[in-house]
């Protein structure tokens, strides 16, 4: 219990220093916005969206191994209600903390000075080499467990930059069909037009291109409240990676700590896992690998 407490003060001065780190660093007062920890409705569906497709995608996977024989379903214990509860904290615990640090903060310092790709490849590398931290012999051992952390990695990045290209999509399908303006919108409804502006325009009502954001953010016309804004409505979420997280870790919280699965000998580990774990197997890859495709596709 003390070893918790002490994490989670930890982790509140992480966030305060952040807090500081991005006012005087990069002049960014929400810097946690920035990174796509904030609080709306959409953010709250991916969050939700994730965390189911984590969650049933695991359970499918043990299925799926049910069925070909490699693992035993077993009686759920009389506690399952209460490692389900538990599994729920825990995982929502891990889920934000991870994200915040690795997709956050250690994902946008990669970003501001390399491509995306290699902010992608170097983050997910980090990732991965952070959670095999383990003596020599468990190393060598473990091995296998290294290509599914790098994996998973990728795909919570992926999860994160889709909010983004959502978005983009949606954008793309309005410039197809485009609303009619307003004063036609009056015309057709038979309200008289409003009588022209009197006083000082402001300097994006007379931009020449409407649409190029960028270039008004550059160019300071925009006030820092009106740039923090519109910087945050252009940024990635972190709700899908932080439920596609929670929902991995739940999903094996209550089949490993419940003990619902028992492994057979049919196959080897390699194939399904060393010391149980599916991200040091190769049915595993396969099955992460899907879920990547499927979230690139989404």
């Amino acid at each position: 219990m003390a070893s918790i407490l002490a994490i989670a003060l930890l982790y509140i001065e992480f966030i305060i220093l952040l807090q500081f780190w991005g006012k005087k660093v990069y002049q960014q007062p929400h810097l946690l916005r920035h990174y796509g920890l904030e609080i709306s409705r959409r953010n709250f569906q991916k969050f939700f969206q994730g965390l189911g497709i984590g969650l049933f995608s695991l359970f499918g996977f043990f299925i799926l191994e049910g069925f070909l024989g490699w693992v035993i379903w077993q009686s759920p214990s009389v506690k399952l209600p209460q490692f389900i509860l538990e599994g729920l904290l825990v995982s929502l615990g891990i889920g934000f903390a991870e994200e915040l640090l690795f997709r956050g903060w250690l994902l946008d310092e990669l970003e501001r000075d390399y491509k995306p790709k290699v902010a992608l490849w170097v983050s997910s590398i980090v990732y991965a080499l952070l959670h095999f931290i383990k003596p020599v012999e468990e190393i060598l051992r473990t091995w296998f467990q290294f290509p599914g952390l790098v994996l998973l990695g990728l795909i919570f990045v992926w999860a994160k930059r889709e909010s983004v290209e959502e978005g983009r999509r949606k954008k793309e399908e309005g410039r197809r069909h485009p609303p009619l303006p307003p004063f036609e919108r009056k015309k057709e409804e038979g309200i008289p037009p409003c009588p022209p502006l009197k006083g000082r325009r402001k300097k994006w009502m007379v931009t020449q291109n409407p649409t190029n954001y960028q270039h008004r953010v550059d160019s300071g016309v925009f006030n820092p409240k009106e740039k923090d804004k519109l910087i945050s409505s252009q940024q990635e979420l972190l709700g899908l990676p932080i439920g596609i997280h929670a929902g991995f870790v739940w999903g094996y919280y209550i089949i490993n700590v419940g003990g619902l699965v028992k492994y057979s000998s049919v196959v080897g580990e390699w194939i399904v896992g060393i010391n149980g774990n599916p991200l040091a197997g190769v049915m595993g890859w396969f099955f992460l690998g899907a879920i990547a495709l499927f979230i690139q596709r989404k």
